[in-house]
């Protein structure tokens, strides 16, 4: 019962962002990712870095690495955060690591194929670095990208192996993207790239002229990095007080049984993208609770939706939703499994000149079936309301000239009365060289909603990045 209660609200990353479809190049911008149309650009690789005023050292290095029989590029990274304030029970030093990126890369023309790697070494002095968890994204390795990607004919692309996958029209908020999320990341804050967790997956992609169908297939559960209570603090229910006591959890893990399968067909009508998408596997996060072993779990879930996207009174406009059905709870009288939600989005994005741009969403999830779920709740639980809605700010400010970039991303919810603010300075020293400062700032006045359960993790970091 005590894992349950902490979940009501330790659960909860999966709502506190969640869609993503504006095109996968634009979530690619906005993530620094890769993005699923453009793959040859590698897992950390700076986008928009400006090439002037190169030095003899920095051409030479990059000149011999291209003289390579295959593609290659290096990421070096030191990483320090501390939380805001002091705090009896998690540590002040959040973040304290250096990260070395190697991005391989290998095509072979003649039978249209391509061997990509992407593989972080990293020294963390606030992990366990004893072993390597290919899942949880732990220890001295992090497998990032492992794929062969293939081109049968023109209209068909198949990657197989560990790659990471994104769809949907939400900034920082997803609800057809079922594809892992790593919250700990996030939050702490590592480099925004790292937000998306890999999958290791089939995925087959079909084009024709306006028409395209996306399919991805996972043989075995890859659920989110989610809050354990090792680095990020969380409300604890049962005992009414924020900690870090770790979490136990149950993942669904029967390879070739416990699969998940995604789907999106696209059409282009006009200047408009529209968008259905499917998905069936499992809640992301740890929502449930198994009775019988005291664990939290993840309970089967199907998820239809659609989206909308294009220009609208001057803006890039949007719309998705969603339907989450919660399989093994259909009517909301378990209370151990979490009910069936309706959730949905709006957003526009506008640029002022080539310096500034600003973006707003709206956002909403329904519970259904309130009253049965209020009716079953255990006593001492506390009760979910029917509606969340969070609302979302974005500005980012480019002088091209200097190598900087400004941005403040903000969260705020009505519902809930909390907050949650993201600003960030990026800072090209040199060609290669970049400086990173940010702040992960949570408000709330109660512990028990999603961001004001975070007041203790608020935190402040800064990076060094050599990119080659």
């Amino acid at each position: 019962l005590r894992a349950l209660v902490a979940l009501a609200v330790a659960g909860a990353p999966a709502t506190l962002v969640a869609g993503d479809d504006a095109g996968e190049d634009d979530v690619a911008d906005k993530l620094d990712l890769p993005s699923l149309d453009d793959e040859d650009v590698p897992d950390g690789t700076e986008r928009g870095q400006v090439q002037g005023d190169e030095r003899d050292g920095d051409r030479d290095i990059r000149d011999r690495l291209d003289s390579l029989p295959f593609d290659i590029s290096l990421k070096l990274e030191a990483r320090v955060g501390s939380r805001a304030y002091r705090d009896v029970v998690m540590d002040r030093l959040t973040l304290g690591e250096g990260r070395l990126q190697l991005h391989l890369e290998k095509h072979v023309s003649a039978a249209e194929l391509r061997f990509v790697t992407t593989t972080d070494f990293l020294y963390d002095t606030r992990g366990d670095t004893s072993g390597v968890d290919l899942q949880r994204g732990t220890g001295l390795v992090d497998l990032r990208q492992a794929y062969v990607g293939a081109k049968p004919v023109d209209a068909i692309t198949v990657k197989v192996g560990r790659q990471i996958a994104t769809w949907g029209t939400g900034d920082l908020l997803f609800i057809n993207d079922l594809f892992p999320k790593d919250w700990q990341a996030f939050l702490l804050g590592r480099q925004i790239e790292y937000l998306k967790a890999p999958s290791d997956a089939l995925r087959v992609d079909m084009s024709a002229e306006e028409i395209s169908l996306s399919l991805v297939f996972t043989p075995q559960f890859d659920p989110d990095r989610f809050i354990t209570g090792e680095r990020l603090a969380y409300f604890d229910g049962a005992t009414l007080q924020t900690d870090g006591e770790p979490l136990a959890v149950s993942i669904p893990d029967k390879f070739l049984s416990d699969v998940e399968i995604a789907g999106r067909a696209r059409l282009t009508v006009s200047s408009f993208e529209l968008a259905a998408y499917g998905y069936g596997g499992f809640w992301k996060s740890p929502l449930g609770f198994d009775v019988a072993d005291g664990r939290a779990d993840f309970p089967p879930l199907a998820v239809i939706g659609g989206s909308v996207r294009g220009p609208m009174l001057g803006t890039l406009a949007s719309v998705e939703g969603g339907y989450y059905l919660s399989i093994d709870d259909t009517s909301g009288t378990d209370p151990f499994v979490p009910n069936s939600e309706i959730r949905g989005l709006v957003g526009a994005e506008k640029s002022f000149g080539p310096r500034i741009t600003i973006a707003a969403q709206g956002y909403f999830e329904r519970m259904q079936a309130h009253a049965q779920y209020l009716e079953s709740l255990p006593p001492g639980l506390i009760a979910r309301d029917r509606t969340r809605v969070v609302l979302t700010a974005r500005t980012t400010v480019d002088w091209a000239r200097e190598r900087i970039r400004v941005s403040l991303f903000g969260f705020y919810s009505p519902t809930d009365e909390d907050g949650y603010l993201r600003p960030a300075l990026s800072w090209e020293l040199r060609r290669f060289t970049t400086l990173e400062l940010g702040a992960n700032w949570f408000l709330g006045a109660s512990e028990t909603t999603f961001f004001g359960q975070h007041s203790k993790n608020t935190s402040v970091y800064g990076a060094l990045r050599l990119s080659i």
